[in-house]
């Protein structure tokens, strides 16, 4: 909800691809635009940061150790720039809105790779807060207890189990500035 409000985006399935464009309409996509913009990002964007992820996991307890080591690959003279790392979790069986049907359920849809939580927050950790050198390393890590249910008991599908061996740790470079995504990677943390 947090991303949503602040970024504008009012109705499903609308997107960013790296949050280009923003803060201008134009960083908010269509979902038939999306292919476009992710083949325009793949063939034309430089790799700025380097990042790589880390991660053991206890069954028992749940426990998640995340490293995330973050190296700038150019020098920028100035800017400020932050490190999110989030939990997600892929095909999540529950009931689904039809689009443009309202009232109409899929009761067995597989949502992908949903949102579970923040590990360090909504807009992260700091990694460089007045431009960064070139090869300028940060290692971040966390520690973050996966829940056995994520949602609120007064929603309409009640809270849903977490299956761990379904879980992602998704982690980004982004300029707080502008909040353009440089750089992110996902790693399921049970093999």
């Amino acid at each position: 909800e947090a991303y949503n409000s602040f970024f504008g985006i009012s109705s499903n399935p609308h997107g960013m691809i790296n949050r280009k464009g923003y803060p201008t309409q134009t960083h908010i996509q269509t979902y038939g635009n999306w292919d476009a913009q992710v083949y325009s990002s793949l063939q034309n964007d430089t790799a700025f940061v380097k990042l790589t992820l880390s991660t053991t996991f206890d069954t028992a307890s749940r426990n998640l150790g995340v490293t995330a080591t973050s190296t700038f690959l150019k020098t920028f003279t100035s800017g400020k720039y932050n490190l999110v790392v989030l939990l997600t979790q892929d095909s999540i069986i529950a009931p689904q809105l039809k689009y443009g049907a309202p009232g109409n359920k899929i009761t067995n849809y597989a949502h992908r790779f949903a949102l579970r939580d923040a590990i360090n927050s909504t807009w992260g950790d700091t990694l460089a807060s007045n431009g960064a050198a070139l090869n300028k390393t940060v290692i971040k890590t966390y520690s973050y207890n996966i829940k056995a249910t994520y949602g609120v008991a007064t929603s309409s599908n009640g809270p849903i189990t977490c299956n761990f061996k379904q879980c992602y740790v998704v982690a980004y470079v982004y300029n707080a500035t502008t909040y353009e995504v440089l750089q992110s990677m996902q790693k399921k943390i049970y093999q």
